[in-house]
């Protein structure tokens, strides 16, 4: 990508997510995109609203109204013509000759958009999967956009050889089919070198090559081995869809090499009746008398729905089943079908997520279907959960903390378990072979080793990522402005067995002179890093600890130690405190607080490092035009 590229595509986004929002016409007549869906649909993405919820972030936060306000989005359209200079004028003269006009953009992003996968079984063959999409600007943008699509494909038509166009009327509405052929190359059965090929000399080895070289030339065919569909049709203004995907050309490729003249009906062949079939069903849940359905019952089901956030204005909702694709693995295929036993992945069922604002707070929620009893590593999930907070030597200043719950004990043995079902003797015998060289070195069996490590496993952020380097190899950089500081502490269920550990460690540390040194510090014991980037490994006071970054190392050895009293500890300082106003803070095998006024600085210079490396990249061409764009390291 040149620099000019890369310049239009960032002002171009910059202006696209600063344009002005305008309210989508209702249509009453017609019913939400998403509950028309077939039962088919395994994957739906929905984004309700873009302009409705922009307005929503500008009234109801600070941050939104600087973003998305009027002054700053005159700003960057000016920006984006200035880049563009005569070009944007031709963009537009070129936009206005198919009724359309670069604001359109804010019409286009009033309304519902999705798209949603189907997947449509096929008797003998390969189901067939088709994307169903819609969108919904306000206006008569609809209409105008539809038009400009056809007449678009009329005045190009003459340069896309093998692309077919054809009107048709389905359940009243008007659907333009479109066909586009995808070529490929097929290439001649080649020889192989004759027997007495090394015994030549180089010019008659060149001589060989270049002659069958010269045959491939010849004899290779462009032929046509994949086609897929588009259909498109608009229900009052409203656009709707469905496309076929690419599907056919690994399957006719061999086929047509060994024969060319070979007939093939790649309409039947790529689904062309069952994609159309899916298309007219989808158009006719639109209008039809009964109730809408709501799409897909076992991706939107009560439970699933009932927890995920409600309140505020939608941003994204997704939803997935992953079954239909699980069932798809071939059963001679032993390998892949021990990997999903294993790791009890056949037990998984509708997955959704949704993101809204609910006033200042931006709330995002995921949910898992996967019923117990829960097999394979799944059944990790049922490990009990954790109290929502840090322990107390977490100072409140820190950048972020975050604990996830965990027994690698229970990890490793249910993992054993279920290699030993599916191998048997052989699989068993491995295992045991190697907890037997462990329980020599550590003088208990491996699992008990893990679940020495406790089930709190901890990550604390002392400073964030200030920089984006492009170049490591030339480029002079601290690792502390690329990687931040940070440890990473578990809260020991049985320290002695880690102090065998470490013991069985030091002949392998001392075989590094130079590079690792043995310490001891603050009242534990552990190695520290001696070349390039600030590390150490440490053990003592029921804690192991790894520590990277200039300070990390003392600091949280200071802190283990000694821990800080409140309000300096993050649990019973201002940040945690406020968390609980905002969020109901409940048991979890996860959890993460960030400190905003730790992280906030540390992040700004992040994201002026990344704009400054893009800056960087067209600065060569166009000077006069980044300094307008530079953005000082802390914003202005």
């Amino acid at each position: 990508m040149n620099a000019r590229m890369i310049r239009t595509l960032v002002i171009a986004s910059a202006a696209l997510c600063f344009a002005v929002p305008h309210s989508a016409a209702e249509d009453v007549a017609l019913k939400p995109s998403w509950t028309c869906l077939p039962a088919e649909t395994i994957a739906l993405v929905r984004i309700p609203s873009v302009s409705a919820f922009l307005s929503e972030f500008r009234k109801q936060t600070k941050l939104g109204a600087v973003l998305f306000g009027e002054e700053r989005m005159n700003k960057a359209l000016a920006l984006l013509k200035d880049a563009m200079g005569a070009e944007w004028e031709v963009m537009n003269q070129d936009l206005g000759k198919f009724g359309l006009k670069f604001e359109d953009w804010r019409e286009l992003l009033a309304g519902e958009t999705g798209y949603a996968g189907v997947q449509i079984g096929r008797a003998g063959d390969r189901p067939l999967f088709v994307g169903l999409g819609w969108c919904e600007p306000s206006g008569d943008l609809g209409a105008r956009a539809l038009k400009a699509l056809l007449q678009g494909f009329d005045e190009s038509k003459d340069k896309q050889p093998g692309t077919v166009r054809i009107d048709a009327e389905i359940h009243g509405h008007t659907v333009s089919r479109f066909s586009i052929d995808k070529n490929a190359r097929v290439e001649p059965p080649l020889p192989n070198p004759p027997a007495d090929f090394a015994e030549k000399s180089p010019d008659e080895q060149r001589a060989w090559f270049e002659a069958r070289k010269k045959l491939k030339a010849e004899q290779a065919r462009v032929v046509v081995a994949d086609r897929i569909h588009l259909l498109v049709a608009r229900i009052g203004q409203r656009i709707v869809f469905a496309n076929t995907f690419p599907q056919s050309e690994n399957t006719f490729l061999p086929q047509l090499a060994a024969n060319p003249d070979l007939k093939i009906d790649l309409d039947a062949a790529t689904g062309l009746a069952p994609a159309t079939d899916v298309f007219a069903r989808f158009l006719a849940a639109h209008t039809a008398a009964e109730p809408a359905s709501t799409g897909p019952r076992a991706m939107v089901a009560a439970p699933i729905m009932a927890t995920l956030p409600s309140a505020g204005a939608p941003l994204l909702e997704c939803f997935f089943d992953p079954r239909p694709l699980i069932d798809l693995v071939d059963p001679q295929d032993l390998d892949t079908q021990r990997g999903l036993r294993i790791m009890g992945v056949r037990q998984l069922g509708p997955i959704g997520m949704r993101a809204t604002l609910d006033k200042t707070l931006l709330r995002f929620g995921m949910t898992l279907t996967l019923p117990a009893p829960r097999t394979g590593v799944l059944a990790l999930m049922d490990q009990e959960p954790l109290p929502p907070e840090p322990p107390p030597w977490v100072e409140e200043n820190v950048a972020s903390y975050m604990h996830f719950a965990c027994d690698f004990g229970k990890v490793y043995s249910l993992v054993k378990e279920a290699f030993v079902a599916e191998g048997g003797a052989e699989a068993a015998a491995g295992f045991a072979q190697f907890e037997q060289g462990v329980q020599g070195t550590l003088q208990t069996d491996f699992a008990t080793a893990l679940s020495s490590l406790g089930r709190r496993h901890a990550f604390v952020q002392y400073t964030a990522a200030k920089k984006v380097v492009a170049d490591p190899e030339n480029e002079e950089f601290s690792l502390d402005d690329v990687m931040g500081t940070f440890a990473i502490v578990w809260e020991l269920k049985d320290e002695e067995i880690l102090r065998r550990a470490f013991q069985a460690l030091e002949p392998f540390a001392q075989g590094f002179p130079g590079f690792v040194a043995p310490v001891e510090e603050q009242g534990f014991k552990g190695w520290r890093a001696l070349q390039g980037f600030e590390a150490g490994m440490f053990l003592g006071q029921g804690h192991l600890i790894i520590a990277f970054g200039k300070g990390s190392a003392e600091r949280v050895l200071a802190s283990i130690r000694t821990p800080p009293a409140s309000p300096a500890s993050l649990r019973e300082g201002t940040v945690l405190k406020k968390a609980r106003t905002l969020l109901d803070l409940r048991p979890a095998l996860g959890f993460a607080v960030t400190n905003p006024a730790s992280y906030e600085s540390d992040q700004l210079a992040m994201i002026s490092s990344a704009l400054d490396l893009i800056l960087n990249q067209i600065d060569e061409e166009s000077p006069e035009w980044t300094a307008r764009a530079r953005i000082a390291p802390h914003g202005r």
